[in-house]
């Protein structure tokens, strides 16, 4: 990671993200809880983006309680969810994101 970039992008998962910081060493990785509002202020990113998350929160409820919460967090919210038999699936089964559970988060830095 160049470092312009350090510093510039924050993760965010459920659990510690040992995948994530071995991948990322320069980026910051916050831990999240499910369910529950994202610890970080309103507007503090420029975009948010969840890869093959949206089927692990489950009830529509939540998903939508999840997708406001990117939407508070971030000015821009990108969501890829795709399913394994729809077009242009990545495949990407191994490597820092395999758990599908990792949120990314980039913001400018202050």
């Amino acid at each position: 990671m160049s470092a312009v970039l350090s510093g510039s992008i924050t993760g965010a998962g459920l659990g510690l993200g040992f995948q994530f910081r071995a991948a990322f060493p320069l980026a910051r990785y916050v831990p999240i809880e499910p369910n529950a509002l994202l610890p970080f202020e309103a507007g503090r990113f420029q975009i948010a983006t969840s890869n093959a998350l949206l089927e692990h929160v489950v009830s529509l409820e939540n998903q939508i309680y999840f997708i406001r919460e990117l939407c508070r967090v971030a000015r821009k919210v990108f969501i890829n969810d795709a399913k394994p038999a729809a077009v242009g699936y990545t495949g990407l089964l191994a490597g820092p994101f395999s758990s599908n559970l990792y949120l990314a988060l980039t913001h400018e830095p202050r």
